[in-house]
């Protein structure tokens, strides 16, 4: 896959573009259902398919008074993601406030220049700077046609009675619903980053974790607790017992450390500095204070018994 980061540096096969547009923030279900249709689309009038993306929320940068966004995935994960479902040409953004100016006619037009055609949008998407009036979504999609744009839209993505959105994953996890974001996002909710020496207490009590820090800081973050998890590292994907938490048996109190661990199950070898993924496949147990290692070591028996369980009948999912 070809990643772009400025609409100058597009580079097709000499064919027409058809593009579709958004922050795609977990590449959930909704996500791939667009992504597919906009492929099929370029598929029919013989083009190039390009998705253009944002590497920030943009809400980071136009509204700095707010809490920063939470996302459901790192941009490095997103790109591994788009790529996964066949596309070759990604754009990636850099959202500034010069861009978050532009019109929706000076945004596309240098992508017109660049070969594009058409465009397959969600069914609520619209992009550039507000208008005032704010357009309706024929509206909008009128202007682009003006400028000889083919404009196609796909309907709302719905699992059941739940309309596929990042609002509503990000509620599942709040909620500690795993199952659901899973079903929803099409495969486990999942951290990605880099693997930091810690203060090695695990292994004295026959646990040795890794302790990840996450590329991207805003992530959203599960409840604190004790999870049946999946580690990726490189092509190998193993089962795992992962915590989220303040070690409150170890740590002082007032000290407000939380940190992301994974114990990968029957592993042997050294992943300081190596980059992870750690998905999120159950719950186990809400976090916890022990009187001593020694009771925290039962527990995380008992934890280690219930994930060999689960995983006894479930398949490992991350691909």
């Amino acid at each position: 896959m070809k990643i772009y980061h400025h609409i100058e540096e597009i580079e097709t096969s000499g064919k027409p573009i058809v593009a579709t547009i958004g922050l795609f923030d977990g590449l959930h279900k909704g996500h791939q259902h667009l992504i597919k249709a906009a492929q099929e689309m370029a598929h029919r009038l013989s083009a190039d398919c390009l998705v253009v993306t944002m590497d920030q929320h943009p809400l980071a940068l136009l509204r700095p008074d707010l809490p920063r966004p939470h996302t459901l995935c790192s941009l490095d994960q997103k790109e591994r993601l788009i790529a996964h479902l066949g596309i070759k040409h990604l754009l990636i953004l850099p959202f500034t406030k010069e861009l978050a100016a532009l019109t929706a006619t000076q945004f596309i037009q240098p992508l017109i220049e660049r070969g594009l055609i058409g465009m397959k949008l969600g069914y609520d998407n619209r992009f550039g700077r507000k208008e005032t009036p704010p357009l309706t979504t024929p509206q909008f999609d009128h202007q682009l046609t003006q400028l000889g744009l083919q404009i196609e839209r796909v309907t709302p993505l719905q699992i059941g009675n739940t309309v596929v959105s990042s609002s509503r994953i990000r509620a599942a996890i709040a909620q500690n619903d795993l199952p659901t974001a899973e079903a929803l996002l099409g495969r486990p909710f999942s951290i990605t980053g880099r693997v930091k020496s810690g203060r090695q207490i695990g292994r004295t009590i026959g646990f040795p974790t890794a302790n990840l820090i996450p590329f991207d800081p805003s992530l959203t973050l599960p409840e604190e607790g004790v999870y049946i998890s999946e580690v990726r590292h490189g092509d190998h994907i193993y089962p795992a017992m992962s915590y989220y938490g303040s070690t409150p048996t170890i740590t002082p109190e007032g000290i407000p450390l939380k940190r992301i661990e994974a114990y990968l199950l029957d592993f042997q070898g050294d992943l300081y500095g190596q980059e992870i993924e750690v998905a999120f496949r159950a719950f186990i147990r809400a976090d916890q204070k022990f009187d001593s290692l020694q009771e925290l070591q039962a527990q995380l028996q008992n934890d280690l018994t219930t994930t060999r369980t689960f995983f006894t009948q479930h398949p490992l999912t991350l691909q």
